[in-house]
C-alpha cells in the first residue's frame, strides 16, 4: 500500500500550478522579455554588420577586376563604369600628397 501512496504523490506533484504568478515571477518574466528584445537587437545589428562587410568585399573585388581590365569593357548599354567607394577619392588624394 505504501508504494501506491508514493506514486500517487509523485503523480500529483506533476500537476500544473494554477495559482496566480507571484510578483517575483512577473518581474522575472518582464526581465526575460526585455532581455529577449536586447538579444534580437544584437542579432539584427550583427547581421547588418555582416551585410556591410560582404558588400564592401564584393565592391573591392569588382574594383580590382575593373582596374586590371578583367571586366568586359562594354555592356549592352555601353561601357561599364564601376563607381569608387565613397572614401576612395580621399584615399587617393592622401597617397598623392605623400
Amino acid at each position: 500500500m505504501e508504494g501506491k501512496k508514493g506514486t500517487e504523490k509523485a503523480q500529483n506533484s506533476d500537476a500544473v500550478n494554477t495559482e496566480e504568478p507571484s510578483s517575483e515571477n512577473a518581474v522575472s518574466e518582464e526581465v526575460r522579455a526585455y532581455l529577449d528584445v536586447i538579444i534580437d537587437v544584437i542579432h539584427f545589428t550583427h547581421h547588418q554588420e555582416e551585410q556591410e562587410k560582404l558588400a564592401a568585399w564584393y565592391h573591392s573585388r569588382i574594383n580590382f577586376l575593373a582596374r586590371n581590365g578583367w571586366l568586359m569593357p562594354d555592356g549592352i548599354l555601353g561601357p561599364r563604369q564601376v563607381h569608387p567607394n565613397p572614401g576612395a577619392e580621399f584615399d587617393e588624394k592622401e597617397k598623392k600628397n605623400e
